[in-house]
């Protein structure tokens, strides 16, 4: 088996893949251990609790972000009330695995165009 040369050590699937992870977690980690919430994510999560409490979306409460934003956050506070998980780390939870699935699927998508790899089936 031949090693690779030097001058190549850049295309190693393994390097990128190892960067990415470490980019990934420091910017996911970094939100978390912060002690306090940034003010968009306060106001988001602040108006996610009072649509949970039943007020209605732009009557009880002006806002003037499309409802979608709200929605998507309305899965980890609402998990997290009752189990007694701050908000906060459960909403970057949330979205953070909805940033590695996003990963993965570029990744799947990148490798079908730029290698014409395409996923085999198998016939059974």
């Amino acid at each position: 088996m031949m090693a690779r040369p030097l001058s190549r050590w850049w295309q190693r699937p393994e390097l990128w893949l190892v960067a990415g992870a470490a980019i990934f977690l420091a910017g996911a980690v970094a939100p978390i251990i912060q002690s306090y919430p940034s003010s968009d994510i306060a106001w988001l999560i602040y108006i996610t609790e009072r649509l949970l409490d039943g007020a209605p979306l732009y009557v009880d409460i002006i806002e003037n972000r499309p409802p979608g934003l709200f929605l998507l956050a309305v899965p980890p506070v609402a998990f997290g009330r009752p189990n007694g998980i701050d908000p906060t780390h459960a909403y970057h939870i949330w979205i953070s695995g909805f940033i590695v699935v996003s990963l993965l699927l570029c990744r799947e998508i990148s490798r079908e165009i730029l290698f014409d790899e395409r996923p085999t089936t198998r016939r059974t």
